[in-house]
């Protein structure tokens, strides 16, 4: 009886931790690829996994709510840091890989993939090259 008593008490309790510990817990506080998109300015870090100049580090895509779009790319000039192309547009996302894009000044129209999101790292393929992006400018 007391053996009997031992086991549901053990059964109950790995009932209670298993609940406890349930995948709930893993979704509190997480975001959607559509949420951390659209957190801010994304600042290219590194090309195709190497490291850019601090003027190019400047560079950024921002997605916005309405699902608009803003690029500025920064390139080293004669001797400044000079704004290579800047543009918006809109875009859509498509499942949580893919990034249908429509600029209005430059006229491209295309998609962007997503190789990986995080809260603090983008890595896009872009234009032909595996960019990396980040929170912080420079």
């Amino acid at each position: 009886m007391m053996e009997t008593l031992k086991q549901v008490f053990f059964i109950a309790v790995l009932a209670i931790v298993t609940v406890g510990c349930g995948s709930d817990d893993d979704n509190n506080g997480s975001q959607t690829v559509e949420q951390m998109l659209m957190s801010g300015k994304w600042y290219q870090e590194k090309r195709n996994g190497f490291d850019i100049t601090p003027c190019e580090k400047k560079s950024f895509i921002h997605f916005f709510d309405g699902n608009k779009i803003e690029e500025v790319e920064f390139y080293v000039g004669s001797s400044n840091c000079d704004i290579a192309r800047s543009d918006n547009g809109t875009f859509v996302l498509i499942g949580d890989s893919v990034i249908d894009v429509n600029y209005e000044n430059d006229g491209f129209s295309g998609q962007f993939h997503i190789e990986s999101i995080t809260p603090s790292e983008l890595v896009l393929e872009m234009y032909g090259s595996l960019i990396t992006f980040d929170k912080t400018e420079g």
